[in-house]
């Protein structure tokens, strides 16, 4: 039987057996002074594809292409400067 406890709620069966040890040690989060989300591309539209020949066009394109040109084309925004 699952168990629904907070805050997880997961959907498989798990061993709890050692989670009064480990909920005592120290958590990650206070850890470390700054957090963040990792990396996030926000250009998921150019990187993935789905058919071997959009992703094929998209070589092409930026081979071939100026920066302007890609911009346009591929609707990619300002550079977040990171």
């Amino acid at each position: 039987m699952i168990e629904n406890n907070e805050p997880f709620y997961l959907f498989i069966p798990q061993n709890n057996d050692l989670l009064e040890e480990y909920n005592k040690s120290i958590s990650a989060k206070d850890m470390f002074m700054l957090s963040g989300v990792g990396i996030c591309s926000k250009r998921d539209n150019i990187v993935f594809h789905n058919k071997k020949e959009n992703l094929t066009q998209l070589l092409k394109d930026f081979n071939t292409k100026t920066k302007d040109e890609l911009y346009k084309i591929y609707d990619i925004g300002e550079d977040s400067g990171g």
